[in-house]
């Protein structure tokens, strides 16, 4: 089968960041754990890195990785996904430069991978080998080839509201996470961060903060939300497409108005001026 230009390229930039993946891994050795499935994965890893947390050197991807090369921007490091092709390029040098400079540190990494098909899923968990999967619920044969554990939903309810289940036990003692500790991160665990947040602002008027690390949400969700709202419309965006799909009564511009709705989408390191100048009050956006 032929394959384009665009599809030889991302062929290209998987594979290489799959080695700089393995030499990051080699270099660092952390402990991976890894979170399948579509019954409340975001929840249990939120669990597991407020439980970690207590006992280990932990991260984890701050949102799902809805974009296959999310995965490893995640584990290198890179909060925000490059634009472009010298954006890409300003980080793969950085990246490389740091594999070779940045000294060794030990560490957990908690990575919700999301499935976006049989060949992405099984390079990115073959490139991870996890010490451990978390599996709420898929059935890709390749899981069986490594140590893995399934909650349902019941459990992750329990853990959710503060109970120390066996099955959490047994990996708190496997990966030397002091059990009481754990109890008590439980005790004040909190939700995950909604990818769309809503926030006050000035003068009666409303933020909906819609940006990304990765991956924008949902753009219909985004206007199904605006639309619930009184108050005029302003829409301000980087991502081009989105001016395709936007009700013509929006504003493109951040002119200050009362009883408005101000609407955000772009990555997590844009609009943080115009954010800062509508909020109500200051903010860690």
């Amino acid at each position: 089968m032929d394959i384009t230009l665009h599809d030889f390229l991302r062929i290209s930039l998987r594979k290489l960041l799959g080695l700089y993946l393995n030499l990051a891994i080699k270099k660092h050795k952390p402990t991976i754990l890894v979170i399948v499935g579509e019954n409340h994965p975001s929840v249990l890893r939120e669990i597991f890195y407020t439980v970690f947390s207590t006992s280990r050197n932990t991260r984890r991807n701050l949102e799902r990785t809805e974009s296959e090369f999310s995965v490893p921007l995640s584990v290198l490091g890179n909060l925000n996904y490059p634009k472009n092709l010298w954006d890409w390029k300003k980080f793969l040098i950085k990246t490389a430069i740091q594999l070779i400079y940045v000294k060794p540190y030990n560490h957990t990494l908690i990575i919700q991978l999301n499935y976006i098909n049989d060949e992405i899923f099984e390079f990115w968990i073959k490139k991870l080998s996890p010490s451990l999967i978390l599996n709420t619920g898929i059935s890709n044969p390749k899981i069986k080839y490594y140590n893995s554990i399934k909650f349902n939903s019941t459990e992750i309810s329990q853990l959710q509201n503060g109970k120390l289940i066996e099955k959490m036990k047994t990996i708190n003692r496997q990966f030397l996470v002091n059990q009481k500790l754990a109890q008590k991160a439980l005790n004040e665990i909190q939700s995950p961060n909604s990818r769309i947040k809503l926030i006050a602002a000035k003068d009666s008027s409303i933020i909906i903060d819609a940006r990304h690390y990765y991956y924008p949400p949902s753009l219909q969700a985004v206007l199904e939300i605006a639309e619930a709202l009184p108050g005029k419309k302003h829409f301000l965006s980087s991502i081009k497409s989105d001016f395709k799909s936007i009700p013509a009564s929006y504003k493109t511009s951040k002119e200050i108005e009362p009883n408005s709705i101000y609407i955000f989408r772009g990555s997590k390191d844009q609009f943080l001026p115009e954010i800062r100048e509508l909020s109500l009050n200051d903010l860690e956006i």
